[in-house]
């Protein structure tokens, strides 16, 4: 009987309710919930991303019962006073969502959604996850106002060493260190790095995703917001040597995130260079999408913003070669692994036609270190271990 009574106490157990803040179209929030947050609490996310959520996210949402709230509103609408408003919407549905409903609230991404967050009572506990732009790139300004929420936050996670210090020392006077644990975001997509680099050659995985085998395949970014700075690189792109030109197979991969409007933008600048290629909306995940990433011999990252990528691992642990904006700063992989840099995007074809006439092939040891790097099996104990401390 008391082992009966035991074990229906432990199946009645009822689970504590997190709020997640960000974005529901990003893998980074889905993979997370499915290693590390499902089995632990009731679900709702708050999302801050304006973007479409693809079919294949809202069915994995919807069969684990997880609710989503808009509360980004249209935070790309022409309009100023339109976006501010929606803005300042978003903020207080955030805060009375987290004050109303939740236990936890976990920050993806410390940005304006965040804001009101710093005057949540005590009893709810509030982790931060910093994940680098929203610290690197905060202005004088912005840097002072945040101070409030995190001296408020009973967690705070960085994905490195570096975000780390540079945190400790922007915030040196808050004696904010007990707080802080390292802990990164995984891929499951990188499971399959190595079984597709023995099973598949580049021709053959370009043969699969009818690309051309002949032609030397360049992806450009790696979804359909403009922050990928497409047109800009693709107008840079029109400058090389006709006779490279020639050889180029241009891919631009939008699976998610691309609007009608962009899209027309897209097409039109594509349309009327004299590059071969195509935006490509297919959405793939798992082995298909590895299959896909490693059609690219190169891969050219100039987003805006630098928060790590688990897309640009992805490149990386298929052998392509990525061209990246200098201003990301990515420190841990400088020491592992050769990476080419334009500091502008006006520097965009002196730097690829470097990389295309050294014509260098990352080593075994390169392609082992990202295909490895962010792999949830070695990522799921830091979150873990921090949300029992919580």
């Amino acid at each position: 009987m008391l082992y009966y009574n035991e074990k229906m106490k432990k199946d009645t157990v009822v689970k504590k309710k997190l709020l997640l803040l960000g974005s529901a179209a990003s893998i980074y929030t889905k993979d997370y919930i499915d290693y590390v947050l499902f089995d632990r609490y009731q679900i709702g996310i708050a999302n801050t991303d304006s973007s479409h959520v693809s079919v294949e996210y809202q069915d994995f949402y919807d069969s684990k019962g997880i609710k989503i709230y808009n509360i980004a509103g249209n935070a790309t609408h022409h309009n100023k006073i339109i976006r501010k408003l929606n803005l300042y919407l978003g903020r207080l549905l955030a805060f009375f969502l987290a004050i109303g409903f939740y236990d936890v609230i976990h920050v993806h991404y410390v940005g304006s959604y965040s804001d009101l967050l710093c005057f949540l009572p005590s009893s709810k506990k509030l982790i931060l996850s910093i994940y680098g732009s929203d610290l690197l790139r905060a202005n004088k300004r912005r840097m002072n106002f945040m101070k409030r929420i995190y001296i408020r936050a009973d967690k705070i996670t960085v994905a490195t060493d570096y975000l780390k210090q540079y945190f400790l020392q922007a915030y040196r006077n808050l004696k904010l260190e007990f707080k802080i644990t390292e802990a990164d975001l995984g891929d499951k997509n990188l499971d399959f790095a190595s079984e597709i680099n023995k099973q598949f050659t580049r021709e053959q995985c370009k043969a699969e995703c009818g690309v051309p085998i002949e032609k030397i395949c360049v992806h450009i970014g790696y979804n359909g917001r403009s922050q990928q700075q497409h047109i800009e690189i693709i107008r840079e792109m029109k400058k090389l040597p006709e006779k490279m030109k020639q050889q180029l197979y241009l891919i631009i991969p939008c699976g998610y995130s691309l609007t009608d409007h962009y899209c027309m933008q897209l097409e039109a600048e594509l349309k009327n260079s004299d590059l071969e290629g195509k935006i490509d909306k297919t959405y793939y995940d798992g082995k298909a999408l590895m299959i896909y990433r490693k059609t690219a011999d190169y891969f050219i990252n100039m987003q805006t913003t630098d928060v790590m990528s688990s897309s640009m691992i992805e490149y990386l642990s298929v052998g392509a070669r990525m061209l990246q904006g200098g201003w990301l700063k990515y420190y841990e992989l400088d020491n592992h692994i050769k990476v080419y840099k334009a500091d502008r995007i006006a520097d965009l074809k002196i730097e690829f036609v470097k990389m295309f006439e050294e014509n260098y092939e990352y080593t075994k040891e390169e392609v082992e270190f990202a295909s490895h790097y962010l792999l949830w099996d070695d990522r799921k104990e830091a979150w873990v271990k921090m949300m029992d401390n919580l």
